[in-house]
């Protein structure tokens, strides 16, 4: 049955609808399948906005319209409004022909696309939360997706779970009301009588599930082998690059997958994103200020100044080996700077956050190639020494870009500013402060792999690490020497990336090719120096940080002289034999056996289907009653009006023993059945079954409509009419 709903609360459902779609965008972010989640909060808001006109033609209209208007201010920003549009359409004219003749997406059409198909499923969603049974099952499958990103992906999105279960019961609510305020005398129905206990009962839900404890997971997850770049959750991890990295802690064993290989001139780390968040329990990347780069064009803003530090632009062609490297990142040596090529393709744009120097894209697949220019440091310490110590309560000259990387959360315990205050105490500059802190860490800790745990929801990562432990992995020094640094308000943020891999002997071409597997991932700090930029530190134990050599010699990289950390090749941890986590015996699925996780997926599969069978169980039996009438012959509608005759007895509308059609005109009454149409019912059906005369095969339909208007609702509402 269809229900008009009064303008305020269509509005508010038009509103969730809009937040229930956007809170999906928030984990696709964090998988690196889309860049800057936030900025679709517009096009959502105006989505919920365009929800209220009247005409659908009107609307879709709009719609368009608004996808275009989005996709210009993004892709051509500066520009007049109508030079905009007319820009996207000759762009996309011509993306529309590369589509069609090379098979080659790009922005911007495929963002004017992903925006299209965001405002179909809006329609959807927005349809859906109308109809509680079909806003169950939407949720349902929400969930689910949830959940399967959650045990399959780096990505644990809880306060999205959470999110989606408070705008699904909301939206329940606000139909509810709307239903009931139709259905009262006048429309008198008040509002904060119903809603005050209503949000009164969500918040106390919400608040009771999200702070009770939780038990872990009861089964070991067969699909994830916990992928992470050293581990962000208990037990043991293949260490690999990882986007997640609100959750550090945790072992791991090395993975030797290769994922990458690099044709470049020297050995170089492999910078990915830059995270400039600390919370505690891990690192996030607090913003992101996108701006649109064509290729070969240089970033606008560097990431350090050229004419004050050392080095050269180093020109690398990157290679992708493994079938899905979850990142959403192009990966170059230190400070990437301009991108040539993608696919052979030597024209499109690419997302950049200048104030990073990272460049974004879609997550990359195996075989995409590209070729990227970065500008590579010398040993920069001598350009460094005789920078002044930043003010302990803050540098009003710092830029307002770097002046996030300076913050700490609260909860940082004072045990670690004053271990910061004590190292770096008589330090005669700013590098010579960064020198001792990477040094201290060097000589004071043990780099380990086995045994180190996760923080627990009140204790923080650094400080765990620092004065309880005192042994991990890159994570834990490369986080310290961050946590560190910001405590005596030095700016700093954590990087994420691959270590330059090993040499590919087999190869002939130009430069040299290095070979990057999932044990190559890393992490190191970057430090701000005013007048300089930001400059790269590595505080690992046993790694160094590869700079270019200072001679003519390119074949290998070089090492700053103050650096007490030797040049030397990194020297990584032996994997173990395997993965102590799993308790499956090798090989265990590759011949006939069957899985033990079959059976668990077939009761999963189960109770998905049980719950989807409830919560559609009146739609399901309408459809099986409604079967009795299944074609247009006179046997199959006096079985149709004997099973009506069936279920009125049921519901105690009619006597047991026995009625004829003749008795049905009181209930007709009672369920919504004009008197007319019950009339046109019964002499049809009298005529057709006891007369044997012929009725017109448009007559018998108008009465097979009539009686499955009747048997829907003997079924919905049983004796309650």
């Amino acid at each position: 049955m269809r229900h008009r709903f009064d303008e305020w609360p269509r509005g508010v459902l038009s509103l969730l609808a809009a937040g229930w779609i956007w809170m999906f965008l928030v984990p696709m972010e964090k998988m690196g399948l889309l860049v800057n989640a936030r900025g679709f909060l517009p096009v959502m808001a105006a989505l919920a906005v365009i929800r209220g006109i009247p005409w659908r033609l009107l609307r879709a209209g709009a719609a368009f319209l608004l996808t275009g208007i989005a996709t210009a201010v993004y892709f051509a920003p500066g520009r007049p409004w109508g030079a905009r549009l007319v820009w996207l359409w000759h762009q996309e004219r011509r993306e529309i022909g590369a589509l069609l003749q090379h098979h080659v997406l790009t922005d911007p059409l495929q963002t004017h696309l992903f925006l299209l198909g965001l405002c179909a499923m809006y329609a959807l969603v927005a349809y859906a939360i109308l109809r509680p049974s079909l806003w169950v099952f939407y949720n349902l499958l929400g969930i689910g997706v949830l959940g399967l990103i959650d045990a399959n992906t780096p990505v644990h999105p809880v306060g999205v779970v959470v999110g989606v279960l408070a705008v699904f019961l909301a939206g329940l609510g606000v139909t509810h009301y709307a239903r009931l305020r139709a259905r009262a005398s006048g429309g008198r129905l008040g509002p904060v009588r119903f809603f005050i206990p209503l949000a009164a009962v969500l918040s106390a839900s919400l608040v009771a599930g999200w702070a009770l404890p939780k038990r872990g997971p009861v089964w070991v997850n067969p699909f994830a082998p916990g992928t992470g770049a050293g581990g962000s959750g208990p037990g043991v991890h293949v260490i690999g690059y990882q986007t997640d990295n609100a959750h550090l802690g945790g072992s791991f064993v090395l993975d030797h997958t290769p994922v990458m290989s690099v044709v470049t001139e020297a050995p170089a780390y492999l910078r990915g994103e830059a995270y400039d968040l600390y919370t505690g329990q891990g690192w996030l990347a607090d913003q992101k200020f996108m701006t649109t780069f064509s290729y070969g064009q240089r970033v606008a803003e560097g990431t350090v100044d050229e004419s004050k530090l050392p080095g050269r632009d180093v020109r690398q062609t990157v290679t992708v080996l493994a079938p899905h490297l979850n990142a959403g990142v192009l990966f170059g040596a230190y400070a990437p700077d301009i991108l040539w090529s993608m696919n052979g393709r030597t024209t499109g744009t690419v997302m950049v956050d200048p104030r990073q120097g990272t460049m974004f894209i879609h997550p990359l697949l195996q075989g995409d190639s590209y070729s990227v220019t970065s500008y590579e440091l010398q040993a920069p310490g001598r350009k460094l020494a005789g920078i002044p110590l930043p003010k302990p309560d803050g540098d009003p000259t710092l830029p307002p870009s770097v002046r996030p990387d300076l913050e700490l959360p609260a909860s940082v315990p004072e045990r670690v500013l004053l271990l910061a205050r004590r190292v770096t105490q008589g330090s005669v500059d700013e590098y010579d402060a960064v020198q001792r802190i990477a040094q201290y860490l060097q000589a004071n800790y043990t780099y380990a792999t086995e045994g180190i745990p996760v923080p627990g929801p009140h204790q923080d990562y650094v400080d765990q690490f620092l004065f309880e432990t005192k042994r991990g992995y890159c994570n834990n020094f490369s986080s310290a020497m961050a946590v560190m640094l910001r405590a005596i308000g030095v700016p700093a943020r954590w990087v994420t990336g691959f270590t330059e891999g090993t040499i590919d002997t087999s190869y002939n071409g130009p430069g040299q090719r290095y070979t990057i597997e999932n044990a190559d991932a890393h992490s190191w700090v970057e430090v701000y120096f005013p007048g300089a930029g930001w400059v790269p530190f590595d505080p690992t134990p046993n790694f160094s940080m590869p700079f270019l050599p200072l001679s003519s010699d390119s074949s290998a990289g070089g090492v700053d002289a103050n650096n007490s950390t030797p040049a030397s090749s990194p020297q990584k941890p032996p994997q173990d034999a395997a993965d102590p986590s799993s308790d499956a015996p090798a090989g265990a699925g590759a011949g006939g056996a069957i899985h033990p996780w079959w059976g668990r997926g077939a009761l999963v599969l189960g109770l998905v289907g049980s719950v989807m069978a409830w919560v559609f169980r009146r739609r399901i039996r309408f459809w099986w009653h409604r079967r009795s009438w299944r074609d247009d012959s006179v046997a199959a509608m006096w079985a149709g009006l004997q099973r009506l005759v069936r279920i009125l007895q049921k519901n105690g509308e009619l006597p047991a023993d026995a009625a004829t059609l003749r008795d049905l005109m009181r209930v007709a009454r009672l369920y919504g059945i004009a008197e007319p149409e019950y009339r046109q019912l019964v002499r049809t059906a009298e005529r057709a079954v006891y007369g044997g005369e012929p009725v017109s095969l448009e007559e018998r339909r108008r009465v097979r409509e009539i009686w499955a208007r009747w048997l829907e609702a003997a079924l919905r509402w049983p004796g309650r009419r």
